[in-house]
This record gives C-alpha cells, sequence and structure tokens, in this order.
C-alpha cells in the first residue's frame, strides 16, 4: 500500500480575503466548535473565514464534495456521523496533518506561527 499524501500547508486567506470554507453541521457541539474556529481565524488573519453546511458542499447524492468546493481549502468539522462532507476525503484516501496546524501567511508576518495539537488517541495512534 502507497503511503498517503499529507497537506499540512493549507492557505486559509490570502490579501484580506478568505480562500477556505468551514464546513459545520447547523447545531450542536461542532457547530459551535465551527463558530468557535471562524473566531480564532479572524482573531489571527483579520479574515473572516465563511461557514457552511454539509449540504451545501455536496453533490445530489449528498456524499461527494462540489466541484467549487474543490477550489478552496476545506476546514470540516465533526465526523461522518454528522458531516457526510467528510465522506469523499475520507473514501478517497486523503491523510490529515496530526501534529501542527500552520497558521495563514499573514499570521506569521504578525508573529503567529502554527498551533501545536494536544496529543489525541485516535489521530496519533501507530498505523499500519
Amino acid at each position: 500500500m502507497l503511503p498517503r499524501p499529507v497537506i499540512s500547508d493549507v492557505e486559509i486567506a490570502r490579501d484580506g480575503k478568505p480562500q477556505a470554507l468551514i464546513v459545520a453541521p447547523r447545531e450542536g457541539l461542532f457547530a459551535q466548535a465551527g463558530r468557535r474556529i471562524q473566531g480564532i481565524i479572524r482573531e489571527m488573519t483579520g479574515v473572516s473565514v465563511p461557514i457552511r453546511r454539509p449540504e451545501e458542499v455536496t453533490g445530489e447524492r449528498g456524499i461527494l464534495l462540489k466541484p467549487e468546493a474543490k477550489r478552496v481549502s476545506l476546514v470540516f468539522v465533526g465526523n461522518l456521523s454528522v458531516n457526510p462532507a467528510l465522506f469523499e476525503p475520507y473514501a478517497g484516501g486523503c491523510s490529515w496533518p496530526t501534529r501542527k496546524i500552520p497558521a495563514q501567511t499573514a499570521a506569521r508576518r504578525k508573529g503567529g506561527g502554527g498551533r501545536e495539537l494536544p496529543k489525541h488517541p485516535l489521530r496519533d495512534r501507530p498505523r499500519g
């Protein structure tokens, strides 16, 4: 089995404009998490990244991403049971960064960097 590509340097904003979408459920804890992520990005970059619902970025069957959703960076919140937009990335063999969430370029200029993620028993488990 070939190793999956890991994309860890994701552009969130450029020239004061969002280059990403936050994909979060409409209600519940994951919706709150999406709003919190939006606020953190706004604090770090001065840009408000829009929040979209899973049904807004998926096609007819509700599981494959629309082409326009693939043109920007997507920040998924939740799991497959609450966010069906995650189906294609999971099924397509994406690997997720596990150690660092890189900040956007403007945030780096302001002295930001990346935020270290705490250890997670499922995400950071050995694979093989």
